[in-house]
């Protein structure tokens, strides 16, 4: 592990994340919608793609898919790690952003049950207002490292062929 190879590039894509997070929601003044999460699904695999394959060039002589495969998964864990720490900030240092999840959460509550009262949605809201970081977290943290770790080893079996 001489080279830092996942470090440069899962810092560097998640700068770009985060900037494409700011730039959508002050644009917008919406939650991320399937534009952006496309958009950050697609950087998470071009990271793993790019670092995987400067890892290749740089260390040919004891190349396998193993290692290959380890370098792709430490690139998807710095920038899940890094954008997952910039949206916890995030959340908790924007003004509104908050509310507006919670408004969000309620809307598509209603949508999803008609039948729920008000008292129904003022509970679920307080319960998602005290776990709103946790669950923040989550929602990115398990899709990325899926994705991620798909992206690794698909990559890391491509490269190896070659």
């Amino acid at each position: 592990m001489n080279t830092k190879i996942h470090v440069r590039y899962g810092l560097i894509f998640a700068a770009i994340d985060i900037l494409l997070f700011v730039v959508f929601y002050n644009v917008n003044h919406q939650l991320p919608s399937f534009f952006f999460l496309m958009a950050v699904a697609l950087l998470l695999i071009a990271a793993v793609v790019i670092s995987c394959f400067q890892y290749t060039k740089l260390t040919s002589d004891k190349l396998t898919v193993g290692n290959i495969f380890s370098n792709g998964f430490r690139t998807v864990a710095v920038v899940t790690v890094v954008f997952g720490l910039a949206v916890v900030i995030f959340t908790k240092t924007m003004p509104g952003f908050k509310e507006k999840m919670l408004t969000e959460a309620s809307e598509n509550a209603r949508k999803a049950d008609p039948t729920l009262t008000d008292k129904d949605i003022k509970e679920n809201q307080a319960l998602l207002e005290q776990r709103l970081t946790a669950s923040s977290l989550a929602g990115i943290i398990f899709p990325q490292l899926i994705l991620g770790t798909i992206a690794a080893g698909i990559t890391a079996f491509a490269l190896k062929k070659q």
